[in-house]
């Protein structure tokens, strides 16, 4: 397995900008002011024989092929900084962030706005079986949209989709799922959110969001994205979206700064027997005890977790109970964003209700 957990050296290669990790090079390309290709060289002869593409910046293998519906550009132009925790590639409308440790990409357009941001230590994958996975922050009001004639919600947001490798011959959208030759994509809204931003909060406070206002301190001392997210681990409400590796263990020990603690945790939450199957074939329970797992030998000193309870009945509910204690007996620091008050109740030390702020009420 082949994980981008730390960067190095940008270099300004003229067409495009190298970006080296750990584990493979990644390049970029501005191709417009306002479209950027990111791609991660796990091939490692950056073959380029894409027959979806109607406008590249780059020599293809189908240019011939293509030639009468290809666009061949010249990149657009942006200025590189590089420095010894982070790189700037700076265009006319978009600017990219390579934070290198933890490493991770971000996009900003000109008015500062974040549009992109990857996962650290989940963006750039290769797995045993050589299958490439990015995973991206994405927040509760994206939408998803352009999976060929999938039938069903035009928005997929929470919604699970496989790309068939198959063949447009007796093609039934209705029936059968998209084919992966249509590529998808999400458009991001802000559409505003009535919610009171316990979310926002738990994001920010693990470093995926930064504070509009004020600063955050860890241990006394101010603390930026970057101590946040090396000091957190975020277990989302829907766990699926951190769930990637081939088998329970591989996924605990993704990321693990305690691997000597895997079996030892496993067995403490009931996942041993299931080390060898893989965390999508679990109940969502066990999925869940999956990610607390990584949690634990992640030895990150604060665990925060989104919405733990939602959907569970009592007795499972009593199983995420019994996990915060756990958590809070190996000395972690545990902050729970719930609805449940019957959960706070009886399971939290301590207890913050957050409420609308009306316009002329100070915060």
């Amino acid at each position: 397995m082949k994980v981008c957990y730390t960067g190095g050296a940008v270099k300004d290669c003229g067409s495009y900008y190298s970006v080296a990790t750990n584990a493979v090079e990644l390049r970029i390309w501005f191709l417009t002011d306002d479209i950027l290709r990111i791609r991660a060289g796990f091939d490692g002869d950056w073959d380029e024989a894409s027959y979806s593409l109607t406008m590249t910046a780059w020599e293809s293998r189908t240019d011939n092929l293509m030639k009468d519906c290809r666009k061949r550009v010249q990149c657009a132009a942006a200025t590189l900084t590089d420095g010894e925790k982070e790189a700037v590639i700076q265009g006319s409308r978009l600017k990219v962030v390579v934070e290198k440790a933890p490493f991770r990409i971000m996009v900003y357009d000109k008015d500062g706005s974040l549009l992109h941001a990857d996962i650290p230590d989940l963006a750039y994958r290769e797995d045993s079986n050589h299958r490439r996975i990015h995973a991206s922050q994405i927040e509760a009001d994206d939408c998803f949209y352009g999976f060929g004639e999938k039938s069903g919600e035009i928005n997929k947001a929470e919604k699970y989709m496989n790309m068939a490798p198959g063949d447009a011959m007796g093609y039934n959208p209705k029936e059968t799922d998209s084919l992966y030759k249509h590529i998808p994509f999400y458009i991001r809204l802000n559409r505003g959110s009535n919610g009171y931003g316990k979310t926002t909060l738990a994001r920010t406070i693990c470093g995926l969001m930064e504070p509009l206002a004020g600063r955050i301190a860890w241990q006394g001392r101010p603390a930026d994205a970057k101590t946040r997210l090396r000091s957190s681990f975020l277990v989302m409400q829907d766990v699926n979206y951190q769930l990637f590796s081939d088998s329970v263990r591989e996924e605990v020990l993704l990321g693990a700064a305690e691997s000597e603690r895997c079996d030892e945790v496993l067995q403490a939450l009931g996942l041993d027997a299931l080390a060898d199957r893989h965390p999508m074939s679990l109940s969502g329970g066990q999925k869940q005890r999956v990610v607390v797992a990584a949690a634990i030998v992640s030895g990150k000193p604060l665990i925060l977790l989104d919405e733990p309870t939602s959907g569970l009945d009592r007795r499972s509910m009593e199983q995420v109970g019994g996990l915060l204690r756990d958590l809070k007996a190996r000395g972690r620091t545990v902050l729970v964003i719930t609805h449940d008050e019957e959960l706070a109740a009886e399971y939290c030390d301590r207890i913050i209700r957050l409420e609308p702020h009306r316009e002329g009420e100070s915060v």
